[in-house]
């Protein structure tokens, strides 16, 4: 299956990553990222930490682990449709072994009932049987990156996980259970919708695949309806987000997720005030 072809390199031939032309007069804009938007939602102090302060996370969480060895067996995969045709389902199985076996080991916490045993197996089984339920589905672009205008100010930059040819934006997510619907994952797919439309001048479909490493695992495909107000409501919380980072403000957000968060110390002695402006206080 190998093909001596850097699987970006083909797919950056076939789907247009950019609408900022390269040699723009001026300095190129600020960008933000659809993940740091996200974790600026979830904890703007979390996001402080790691982005602003440099607070070295006590721990990775491995479920976070075990999705981004997710997400590159799964380009592994696409890259091989792209080219020709997908893996047998034990093939499938065995990337993601193969990429769990080469993941960061140190530092990993685990969630109660999971291990990294039970997530190897979980992972291949679910790569399994989404090659199994998905052999026939082409491939146009595996993990193109986007940038494009947010405003006259601002960019969005990103990677969407795959493009097929019917104009079709693909997102990947790992669940441990399964999850109620897709309205928690809208502000990213219509982050992506937006982004194609400005590149391509065509509404893309959108479809959500939750990979649930549940005891029985399952591959759930679901195609999402993004409005024109999904769109709005993205780019006015973008521009929000950066008006409170480049305002400096980054309040806590208590909650059940702090009970496994890797900056929990910090977070518990925090007053108030930027590591920076303790050190110098200091």
């Amino acid at each position: 299956m190998n093909t001596g072809t850097d699987h970006q390199e083909v797919a950056r031939t076939r789907l247009p990553l950019t609408v900022v032309p390269d040699d723009h007069e001026g300095p190129k804009r600020p960008a933000i990222t659809v993940s740091r938007i996200k974790q600026y939602l979830a904890c703007a102090r979390q996001y402080a930490f790691e982005h602003e302060e440099g607070i070295v996370p006590a721990f990775e969480p491995a479920a976070r682990t075990f999705g981004q060895v997710m997400h590159k067996a799964l380009e592994r995969v696409h890259h091989y449709r792209f080219v020709g045709g997908y893996p047998r389902a034990d093939q499938a199985a065995d990337v993601f072994r193969s990429k769990w076996f080469d993941r960061p080991k140190n530092g990993l916490r685990y969630l109660s009932g999971f291990s990294a045993k039970v997530y190897e197996e979980r992972g291949a089984e679910l790569m399994a049987r989404y090659v199994e339920a998905c052999a026939d589905d082409a491939v146009l672009a595996v993990e193109p990156d986007v940038r494009v205008p947010l405003s006259d100010a601002l960019d969005l930059a990103g990677r969407m996980d795959l493009v097929r040819p019917d104009d079709r934006i693909v997102e990947f997510k790992t669940a441990h259970r399964q999850p109620f619907g897709t309205r928690e994952h809208l502000l990213q797919l219509a982050a992506y919708a937006f982004a194609y439309e400005r590149m391509h001048g065509v509404r893309p479909h959108v479809s959500l695949v939750t990979m649930v490493a549940s005891s029985v695992p399952e591959v759930i495909v679901r195609n999402v309806r993004v409005s024109d107000n999904d769109r709005a409501f993205f780019v006015a919380t973008a521009h929000e987000v950066v008006r409170g980072i480049t305002a400096k403000v980054f309040p806590p957000t208590p909650g059940a997720l702090c009970t496994h968060c890797p900056f929990a110390a910090p977070c518990a002695q925090w007053d108030g005030r930027a590591a920076n402006d303790n050190a110098s206080a200091d």
